[in-house]
């Protein structure tokens, strides 16, 4: 019977080769008819994904009192015992936030038709991560991982790989050859899939001569031993496959020790450890991260480095994520910058990394908050507003009308990118406006300007001027109307009639609201010691965090915004502009408590002077 089980094995093993060598010579007619061949195999629309294969999981939450040592009982801290449950996985979670930042991702996997599979599908294109790869099947089980939370956020976590497991190299060339070699990039993990499947991306990518990412994010021994992901052997060849190479310093030794052929890993310096790591593997880039220390990134010529260390002021709630969201970005910058080749080039995408990291500790799960992970990112580095910027339109909705030309699609991208550069920047000056020092110093403005409130008698002792040049003009004429509609003696004039006769205007009590994106604006700059000369007082509406306009206004009421389109045409700046406008005219409404009857009687034509809902 063992012989015959035997020979039946080998003929099954004989049948499954020869069914592979037939499906990769086939044409794609061929490869689509054959019951055997999943679909997704097909070279997928819309080239370009950076495609990611790894660990994809429903994440179930236990909040506990301590985390429980070997040997030891725990206690949980929840009385429903079961906190919560969420989508992540490390390779699901990297896409994610990468795709936040600007890359599009999609996502190689084998999953169930199951409650999991359908809420991780499911939850992938809310966040518009394309699931157009999955290989979805009855029999296939989609992975769990059970996530032990403890007081202070740090967290143990339990997986389940299930169908996961299943991916080696062969599972990968049948799956998904089709997508990959589509794709702009592809990345992995070296966590839950087997390292033969991890080998298999990382020399695809190679043959495609499109870059490669892998993140070793559980220690040699794991992968090797409890996991049971591959050999020692297969470790080492996998990672000196990839283009860039991330892991923890915990691992840095055991991992070095399998291409240091019998060096010693230097101690002391992480930026030392990563650029010997890199020169070791032969790969261009190892970054090596240490926690709340932050994060080092060597080159592979084995001596340009950077460290980037971790932001202040983080707020953690839950660090299951943290470094996902860290390889999320650096994978984004690498999909818009290319790999760095210099200590700064190393440095920048390291920050615009940290970022992301550091936005995701101070939310719960491992996945972005749409509208609060970007603000936080803009927030923590500005430099994050380029790769939002590049933030192609949804799949969905660039593949809606298949027979769309080139020229509909790239305008549909730039109106989308477009729509999301103002919300990104949106968030920034919301944020700016809550925090307390601009909090008073719009207060502090709505005072000055409510000062200015027509009398009953209909005269009042000052006027605001509100102005402005170029674009900013615009915004300055916008803002003296709606202050006349609620009751105020205001007017607009443009930055350059000030020094031709109209100084004369202003009196003892006027203010002066003067809107300059960049603070450098000349004329208005010069204006400030004729307002004051007067006896007014001047008022800077301000994009630049320090500026000439700082040391001459009054006060300044910060409108950061993110990049411009071009880097020059004023639109972030405007939308930045018409916030901080409509903040202080609802400030007035509210300092005069003005009222709807009043509203309409300074404006009586009109839609509005008609309707019954003023």
């Amino acid at each position: 019977q063992t012989a015959i089980g035997s020979a039946l094995q080998c003929a099954e093993s004989s049948r499954r080769r020869k069914e592979r060598a037939m499906l990769r010579a086939a044409s794609p007619g061929l490869r689509r008819a054959f019951s055997c061949f999943p679909a997704v195999a097909e070279p997928l629309p819309g080239d370009g994904l950076v495609l990611g294969c790894g660990s994809n999981v429903v994440d179930l939450f236990f909040r506990v009192k301590s985390m429980p040592r070997p040997g030891d009982k725990g206690y949980f801290a929840d009385p429903k015992v079961l906190s919560g449950s969420v989508v992540g996985g490390v390779t699901l979670n990297h896409l994610a936030w990468a795709r936040l930042l600007g890359a599009p991702t999609g996502l190689l996997a084998s999953q169930g038709d199951d409650v999991h599979g359908r809420a991780i599908r499911s939850k992938l294109r809310e966040l518009d991560v394309s699931t157009a790869a999955i290989d979805v099947r009855a029999e296939n089980t989609t992975s769990v991982s059970h996530v032990l939370v403890d007081s202070t956020g740090e967290r143990a976590i339990l997986m389940a790989p299930a169908s996961t497991s299943a991916l080696d190299a062969g599972a990968m060339e049948l799956l998904f050859r089709g997508a990959a070699d589509g794709a702009s990039m592809l990345t992995s993990e070296v966590s839950q899939l087997p390292l033969s499947g991890v080998a298999w991306m990382l020399k695809r990518a190679r043959k495609l001569g499109i870059p490669s990412c892998l993140d070793v994010d559980v220690p040699v021994s794991v992968a090797t031993r409890e996991a049971g992901l591959g050999s020692i052997q297969e470790l080492a060849e996998v990672v000196q496959l990839p283009t860039v190479l991330k892991l923890s310093s915990i691992s840095a030794e055991s991992l070095f020790r399998l291409v240091g052929d019998g060096d010693t890993l230097v101690r002391g310096s992480l930026e030392a450890a990563a650029t010997q790591i890199a020169a070791a593997a032969g790969v261009s880039v190892c970054v090596v991260t240490d926690g709340s220390k932050g994060a080092a990134i060597g080159l592979g010529d084995g001596r340009t480095s950077a460290f980037v260390p971790v932001f202040k002021g983080v707020h953690q709630l839950d660090a299951t994520g943290a470094g996902d969201a860290f390889f999320g970005g650096m994978v984004a910058w690498i999909h818009a910058e290319g790999v760095p080749t210099t200590a700064a080039g190393a440095k920048a995408m390291g920050r615009v990394a940290s970022a992301a990291g550091a936005a995701c500790c101070e939310v719960m799960g491992a996945l972005p908050v749409l509208g609060q992970s970007e603000a936080r990112m803009l927030e923590l580095e500005p430099r994050t507003a380029a790769l939002l910027d590049r933030r192609p339109v949804p799949a969905h909705a660039a593949h809606k009308h298949a027979g769309d030309d080139a020229a509909d699609g790239g305008v549909a991208r730039a109106v989308a990118g477009s729509t999301q550069a103002d919300v990104a920047t949106a968030g920034l000056v919301s944020k700016s406006l809550c925090a307390p020092e601009q909090s008073a110093a719009v207060a502090a403005m709505v005072s000055a300007v409510a000062a200015c409130a027509v009398e009953g008698s209909g005269s009042s002792a000052a006027q605001v001027i509100v102005t402005g040049i170029g674009k900013s003009a615009a915004v300055a004429g916008r803002l003296s109307a709606s202050l006349r509609s609620v009751g105020l003696r205001a007017c607009f004039l443009h930055g350059t009639e000030w020094l031709h006769g109209d100084v004369g205007m202003l009196g003892q009590g006027d203010v002066v609201v003067a809107f300059s994106h960049s603070g450098e604006t000349a004329e208005l700059v010069a204006l400030a010691g004729l307002v004051k000369s007067r006896g007014a007082a001047y008022w800077g509406v301000v994009g630049a965090q320090q500026s000439s306009m700082h040391g001459v206004c009054d006060g300044v009421v910060s409108a950061p915004a993110t990049e411009e389109l071009l880097g020059a045409v004023p639109s972030r700046s405007i939308v930045a502009q018409e916030m901080v406008a409509n903040a202080v005219v609802g400030g007035v409404v509210e300092a005069l408590g003005v009222t709807k009857e009043a509203f309409r009687a300074n404006h009586p034509g009109g839609a509005i002077g008609h309707s019954d809902r003023v």
